[in-house]
């Protein structure tokens, strides 16, 4: 397969999920889909094949990770971070509201974990990647993802319930 071939693969085959995971970390359309634009431009510009095709989801995965990450640096999260959480129109405007308020409350958490328990959270809730592709991703043992997972879940609740009763609400 010749690289431009290859490209115009993962082009079709992940953009949406590689944007979906740049916004995730930047909470902007255009820049998530500029940084996986970028990601696609270096790893056909680096033209060297992958050995193992099964992992080259979890590859662009951690380009993209790095990229957004490179681009939110110097930038507290709140600076980033817009309330703009897509809705689903076919629910009453209250019913929208509250879950939207609900949404942004727990996104707003994960957003404040650190890094090491955010992103597995990201990537298993919000991406729904397995834990074993979790552990391709960042190249870490699949057991240390679970673990990662289950002590940030840990930390979300104990957030939560600071903030209040959020859970009686849905």
């Amino acid at each position: 397969m010749t690289p431009e071939e290859r490209l115009e693969l993962w082009i079709d085959r992940y953009t949406n999920k590689l944007v979906q995971l740049a916004y995730s970390y930047v909470r902007n359309w255009s820049t998530a889909e500029d940084i996986v634009q970028d990601v696609f431009i270096k790893s056909f510009r680096t033209n060297s094949p992958l050995r193992d095709e099964s992992k080259e989801l979890s590859w662009l995965m951690r380009m993209v990770m790095n990229e957004s990450k490179t681009k939110l640096r110097g930038k507290r999260w709140r600076e980033v971070l817009t309330r703009s959480i897509p809705e689903n129109t076919s629910r009453s405007s209250e019913d929208t509201y509250m879950r939207r308020i609900e949404s942004e409350e727990i996104y707003d958490c994960v957003l404040s974990l650190p890094d090491i328990y955010r992103t597995p959270i990201i990537l298993y809730y919000f991406e729904d990647l397995s834990t074993k592709q979790i552990a391709d991703v960042l190249n870490v043992d699949n057991g240390t993802v679970r673990v990662r997972i289950f002590r940030g879940r840990k930390h979300l609740k104990r957030e939560l319930s600071k903030r209040g009763d959020w859970h009686e609400r849905g």
